[in-house]
């Protein structure tokens, strides 16, 4: 069986069952550098046989998409058969503008984003190549991950400018370690996001907490903060679920 990049070989010296061809296909569907789409998103992500997903975002404009792709292809690909573990993708960044702002932080083109599992596969760091790609850098960027020599990237929305608007406290991911780990202060630190209708609704309460921590005296020795989990990431600790809040 032959695929872009790679050749894989079945042995027909022996009977396969239903079950071995199953996994067979399954194992195999995915090509080596492969298109990410609302329709193949979670087939990527929920590869648990896999290290992490490898972003490969190249400048286009809307009607040479395919065409930029296929120029560093060849490149990639060669890649990519040095870190099998991974999955080497590409995607569309005009169509998909929102979902890669959002997951990945990324609104500059090209860059490659590299997403590494846990050994426990609950969290996962990422990592940014922000240049023009070519097979000897991206060959590069890879080995530095492999051997934790490459910088983390954190996901980050601006620090704000009014940091105390309404007694609470705004932290963001490039913040997150000297805001919230003060020894100084204890920190109560709500996670939400924008999108979530619970987080929507809780958020007035929260702000009425902070109003009240400052009326009785409070805010010299305890800080109500917030950020939104949906745009900042944390190199210091992991969440998984909004409206959660974590004292330190």
């Amino acid at each position: 069986c032959l695929k872009s990049g790679e050749l894989n070989e079945i042995s027909t010296s022996d009977v396969a069952t239903s079950q071995q061809i199953h996994d067979f296909v399954i194992k195999h569907k995915i090509p080596i550098f492969g298109e990410i789409t609302g329709k193949t998103f979670m087939e990527y992500t929920n590869q648990e046989d896999k290290k992490g997903l490898v972003w490969v975002l190249v400048d286009h404009l809307k009607d040479n998409f395919i065409e930029e792709v296929m120029k560093i292809k060849e490149d990639v690909e060669a890649v990519a058969n040095n870190f099998k573990d991974y999955s080497f993708t590409y995607t569309n960044v005009i169509q998909n503008k929102a979902p890669v702002e959002g997951i990945l932080g990324v609104s500059n083109f090209p860059a490659v984003v590299v997403q590494q599992k846990s050994k426990e596969q609950q969290h996962t760091k990422s990592f940014l190549l922000a240049q023009n790609i070519t097979k000897a850098d991206l060959n590069e960027f890879m080995v530095n991950i492999e051997s934790d020599q490459a910088k983390r990237y954190i996901k980050s929305d601006p620090v704000p400018y009014n940091n105390d608007y309404e007694n609470l406290r705004v932290v963001v991911g490039s913040t997150l370690e000297n805001e919230v780990f003060n020894k100084e202060k204890d920190v109560l630190l709500l996670i939400h996001a924008q999108w979530c209708g619970h987080s929507k609704e809780f958020m007035p309460e929260y702000k009425e907490m902070a109003k009240l921590v400052k009326k009785i005296g409070l805010s010299d020795s305890l800080v109500i903060a917030s950020m939104d989990g949906g745009s900042n990431d944390s190199g210091v600790c992991f969440f998984f679920v909004f409206d959660l809040g974590f004292f330190f």
